[in-house]
């Protein structure tokens, strides 16, 4: 779906996004009743005084273009990319019986990996230092 960025109305202009400084213009404005409708005057690029001078039909025309550009179905969502996460979190405190569970793990994959490819497989996916691999494989050995 492409994302509508401004709108065009007859006898107003053309009705797009507020930008970073109309929202502080905003922000900033004192209470009272024209704070409701300064995101439409602004949005057209217009004083409150002359949006207030149009007549209502044109008024209620901005204010719908205005919240069709900003409603949920015209914005497309933020595609995050995937993180890939260490198999094993780095960096805590383990028991012996977790570090032997470690072990057995790296142990099978270690034997299932081609030649050579164990020592990128350890920094890229499982998140264990060299070190780390070696004791947890010894231990599950049933060495010290």
């Amino acid at each position: 779906m492409n994302r509508i960025n401004e709108i065009h109305i007859e006898g107003v202009g053309t009705v797009r996004h507020l930008t970073n400084e109309d929202h502080n213009r905003i922000r900033h404005a004192a209470r009272g009743p024209n704070r409701d409708i300064m995101p439409y005057a602004f949005s057209c690029g217009m004083s409150l005084r002359r949006f207030k001078a149009l007549p209502v039909e044109l008024q209620r025309e901005v204010m719908q273009a205005f919240h069709h550009l900003c409603s949920s179905e015209n914005i497309k969502p933020v595609e995050r990319p995937k993180v890939d996460r260490p198999i094993f979190q780095p960096r805590i405190h383990r028991t012996d019986a977790e570090w032997s569970e470690i072990g057995r793990f790296l142990i099978q994959n270690k034997q299932s990996l081609p030649r050579g490819e164990f020592g990128p497989w350890l920094r890229d996916k499982a998140g264990l230092s060299t070190k780390a691999a070696q004791k947890a494989m010894r231990i599950a050995r049933g060495g010290a």
